[in-house]
């Protein structure tokens, strides 16, 4: 049977490649753990974060010029609306509305 480090000393850290155990009390033994095949998996599982995060970036920012876009769009047309409501009142206080319009002879006569 195959122990731990003797009672008192730190465990062994995780990420070490080769961990000392003991199989009897003075006899340490190495073996091998397979620490580098996942190390090397979570490099590639990292490094495929990593590459899905920078194009979240790049999507988030031609999103945001989108919005921006958008938004400029929607006080222009706010414009419009405000100055074709501010001609029709005018009009109105005028009295150039349809009704008068409608006396008028057309100008083919």
């Amino acid at each position: 049977m195959v122990k731990n480090r003797s009672y008192g000393q730190k465990p062994p850290n995780k990420y070490n490649a080769v961990t000392n155990l003991t199989d009897k009390p003075g006899r340490a033994i190495s073996v091998a753990r397979p620490q580098v095949i996942q190390k090397s998996a979570m490099e590639d599982r990292i490094n495929e974060l990593e590459i899905k995060l920078s194009f979240q970036e790049d999507l988030l920012d031609t999103l945001n010029q989108t919005v921006v876009l958008q938004q400029q769009q929607i006080d222009s047309l706010q414009r419009q609306l405000q100055m074709l409501y501010q001609q029709f009142r005018d009009m109105k206080d005028r009295g150039e509305e349809g009704g008068l319009l409608a006396n008028e002879r057309p100008p083919h006569y």
